[in-house]
C-alpha cells in the first residue's frame, strides 16, 4: 500500500516495501535547501518541484530501500527522515 498524508508542512509518504515493512518517507520543507542531491542518488524516491525548489517524494517510488535510504542520509540539512 502506498499512500501520502500531511503533518502540518511535512509531507509524508507511507510505502511497503516487498519485506512487507512499512517505510515513512518526510520532507520537511522548512529544512531542505533545494540542492538535489537527494535526487541525484535516488532519483526513482525524489524530485524536485520546479515552483518551491524543494524535494519531495515520488509516488511510487521505484528505487529499492537501500538507494531511497541512502538518498535521505545524503540530505545536508537532514530533512529527509526515513522511518
Amino acid at each position: 500500500m502506498i499512500g501520502f498524508k500531511r503533518q502540518g508542512k511535512i509531507s509524508v509518504l507511507l510505502m511497503c516495501n516487498t519485506s512487507k515493512n512499512t517505510m515513512e518517507i518526510k520532507i520537511d520543507p522548512d529544512k531542505c535547501i533545494g540542492c538535489g542531491t537527494c535526487a541525484a542518488i535516488a532519483p526513482g524516491s525524489f524530485k524536485m518541484n520546479d515552483e518551491t525548489n524543494k524535494a519531495e517524494v515520488i509516488n511510487p517510488v521505484t528505487d529499492s530501500e537501500e538507494t531511497t535510504k541512502m538518498g535521505a542520509e545524503s540530505c545536508p540539512t537532514a530533512a529527509i527522515v526515513i522511518e
